[in-house]
């Protein structure tokens, strides 16, 4: 989150980076005129510049759970041995302050060259410079707020969310989960399964969401329609118009099983709202 400066000061990465123009402040001169030998002319020409000192920044970051959450993200990542890593953010819903947002395995902001990887470590000496460069900045970059990800079902509540306000549903709704094939828009057939590849029958809508049923989902979807649902998902998330082709937000049934790309701090955005 923080970043750092390089050797002249000047931020490189993180807030520091971003607040440069804002913390760094102006340095103070005196504008003159000079002869020949660069000897000062005494005229009514000079012009002083008074020292302009940066600005502080405040962070809405908690301390104690900024520890907290770094304590526990590595822990958790070491556990389950996520080889990409991991990142936890932590958002006042009410106002929707950064509490806390960490990313594993981190780097030491006072050594920021210093490699975090022992797979990395040992092939630094074979790597050319531009990916010894790429490496670096992959190390610095902040996944939490720049990274990509598939969702997959935590994306469901937000159209679920839509279909509750259309009130064609309601959380006692009662639901099909039975073997189903959809005909995609080129009549093509789309056969979703569940989890567990079991059926239940008839559900609520509240049972499928909190057991994260792909079919019923998919009726729900279905009953909404695809425009419905991709327009609350985005304006929960936030993701500009010209980011949905590319990022998978197109009318179809995967975007109903979370097959899209979202960042983290979108995601947590999203569920703030809830």
């Amino acid at each position: 989150v923080l970043g750092f400066c390089g050797t002249d000061n000047q931020g490189l990465a993180g807030l520091e980076s971003s607040y440069d123009n804002i913390l760094t402040g102006r340095s103070g001169k005196i504008v003159t005129t000079i002869d020949l030998n660069n000897s000062e002319i005494s005229d009514n020409y000079s012009t002083y510049v008074e020292v302009e000192n940066g600005s502080d920044v405040y962070l809405t970051i908690d301390v104690n759970i900024q520890g907290i959450a770094e304590k526990y993200l590595k822990q958790a990542v070491t556990e389950n041995n996520c080889t990409n890593g991991g990142n936890v953010i932590v958002m006042n819903p009410q106002n929707g302050n950064i509490l806390a947002m960490a990313t594993y395995p981190a780097y030491d902001l006072n050594s920021p060259y210093e490699i975090n990887s022992e797979e990395l470590k040992n092939a630094w000496d074979t790597m050319s410079k531009n990916d010894r460069t790429s490496s670096l900045q992959k190390m610095w970059r902040n996944k939490a707020i720049s990274d990509t990800y598939e969702p997959g079902s935590t994306f469901k509540p937000l159209y679920y969310s839509a279909a509750i306000d259309s009130k064609k549903f309601t959380p006692t709704s009662q639901i099909s989960d039975t073997p189903v094939v959809f005909k995609t828009a080129d009549g093509k057939p789309y056969i979703p399964t569940n989890y567990l590849g079991e059926w239940m029958g008839s559900v609520s809508l509240y049972y499928a969401l909190t057991r994260s049923m792909n079919v019923p989902s998919l009726n729900i979807l279905d009953g909404i329609g695809f425009d419905a649902a991709i327009n609350r998902a985005v304006a929960l998330l936030g993701i500009p118009s010209e980011e949905l082709d590319s990022r998978g937000f197109v009318p179809g049934y995967p975007i109903g099983l979370g097959v899209c790309s979202v960042r983290p701090i979108e995601m947590a955005r999203a569920y703030a709202v809830f």
